[in-house]
């Protein structure tokens, strides 16, 4: 069926969309206070980072519909208490960024 179209985002895939949008901006400012290769710094910020693999996936999503080259777009979840975490997290980093400033 031409008008399918499946994708499924690995750890690569996260690893590349972070580096792509801030990895070496990043890895300037870290690396000026710990001495860290490049690679094992995108390596250890992908696996570390709480809620990175389902921010990338949003972001994904969201490019995906900004791009308007697909009708509808399906997006299949991890069980619900997974999911509703990540349905709660755009609050969570809204309060965190308020108490912050």
């Amino acid at each position: 069926m031409d008008s399918l179209h499946l994708r499924e985002l690995g750890v690569q895939d996260i690893k590349g969309m972070w580096d792509r949008k801030f990895g070496r901006e990043v890895y300037e400012v870290f690396s000026s206070f710990v001495s860290i290769g490049y690679a094992e710094f995108v390596d250890f910020i992908t696996s570390i980072l709480p809620g990175m693999r389902d921010e990338f996936m949003v972001d994904y999503i969201r490019e995906l519909s900004r791009e308007n080259r697909y009708s509808k777009i399906i997006w299949d979840t991890a069980p619900l208490g997974q999911t509703l975490g990540l349905l709660q997290m755009p609050a969570m980093l809204g309060r965190h960024w308020q108490c912050g400033h």
